[in-house]
């Protein structure tokens, strides 16, 4: 998973979302940002004349809360038998 995500984030970044598959961008999601968000924070990223979007979700917390929990759980999980 993480060297596909490394792999994937240096195609983009060599390549710019005219290489990659339409279908791709079409499932891309980052609830609760939405896909004109995540456009205007690449932007920021490669031009700092740009400002950053600076809108706050409070659905943030409880993503990663959640997200926190099963990533814990899954660490536990691994640490009891069978290893």
């Amino acid at each position: 998973g993480t060297v596909a995500a490394i792999a994937g984030a240096l195609a983009g970044a060599t390549v710019g979302p005219l290489g990659i598959p339409q279908e791709w961008l079409d499932d891309l999601m980052d609830w609760p940002h939405s896909i004109s968000y995540l456009r205007a924070l690449a932007t920021t990223l490669t031009d700092p004349s740009v400002d950053a979007p600076t809108s706050f979700s409070p659905w943030l917390l409880p993503r990663g809360a959640i997200f926190t929990l099963l990533v814990l759980a899954h660490g536990v999980r691994r640490l009891l038998p069978p290893y």
